[in-house]
């Protein structure tokens, strides 16, 4: 009796240490505070495309804006030369070097003087009539008086002109009429000739005056019309002189070519 009573509380405490190991394990994890969900992750450009980036430092920023304006817009043609009434040369010509308003013989249009022509020449800036002291005479008016070579913006292109002081003017010739202006530049140069030519042809010492909106260049011609000696535009792939003259565009296949000596 007392051995089958000493075997039953050996069980009992047996089971009763089993249950409290239990319970040890279950208390132990059950007071394990769950793990908190971790935060969604965005993708910059997916998910927040829309967002601004993060500011540039000031010296990248700055590089930035100037490439924006200077770097990556560069037309075949300049935009100083589209304008329709000729209002705004300075920017393009002066100052600089050469002086307010004058242009080298070498801008724009891609054209040097042949390595033998020894001469030089530059373009000023003139208005009403106004001409320098230096500046190129290339014909003469039914009353007498002095024409000069000259250059003025019509429609986009930058045409050859006849500067007339008289008139207080220059005149250039398009679409068939002769068109005055009273912002202009003038030639100025000591070492300027001539020498005939016909149907467009131009020789490789003709200095370019101009240059049409399509990009062809153009040369400044002359010709003996009704008692003057006019001046005009020399347009190669039309074969032709055109000079303004008596409100009109009177066109020639024979003239004289102006070219630097």
């Amino acid at each position: 009796m007392a051995v089958g009573n000493l075997v039953k509380m050996l069980n009992d405490l047996s089971k009763i240490g089993t249950q409290h190991h239990h319970n040890h394990h279950r208390n132990s994890w059950s007071n394990i505070p769950p793990t908190p969900p971790s935060p969604p992750q965005h993708h910059y450009r997916s998910m927040n495309h829309h967002k601004s980036p993060p500011p540039l430092p000031p010296q990248q920023s700055a590089i930035r804006s100037h490439n924006r304006c200077y770097g990556h817009h560069i037309p075949s043609y300049p935009p100083q030369h589209k304008p329709t009434n000729h209002q705004n040369l300075r920017p393009h010509f002066g100052p600089g070097p050469h002086g307010p308003g004058i242009c080298p013989p070498q801008c724009g249009y891609g054209w040097l003087p042949p390595s033998h022509c020894v001469g030089s020449y530059s373009w000023m800036e003139g208005k009403s009539g106004s001409v320098p002291h230096n500046a190129v005479k290339v014909g003469v008016d039914r009353d007498g008086s002095a024409i000069f070579a000259g250059r003025a913006f019509h429609e986009g292109d930058l045409l050859p002109a006849k500067v007339a002081p008289s008139h207080g003017g220059a005149f250039v010739a398009w679409g068939g009429r002769e068109h005055s202006k009273f912002e202009y530049e003038v030639l100025c140069s000591t070492h300027v000739g001539w020498t005939a030519a016909a149907r467009g042809d131009v020789p490789p010492e003709a200095i370019c005056v101009g240059q049409t909106s399509n990009g062809e260049k153009l040369y400044m011609g002359r010709v003996m019309h009704e008692g003057t000696l006019t001046p005009g535009k020399i347009q190669p792939s039309h074969g032709v002189l055109y000079i303004p003259y008596a409100g009109m565009e009177v066109s020639f296949t024979e003239y004289e070519v102006m070219v630097l000596m």
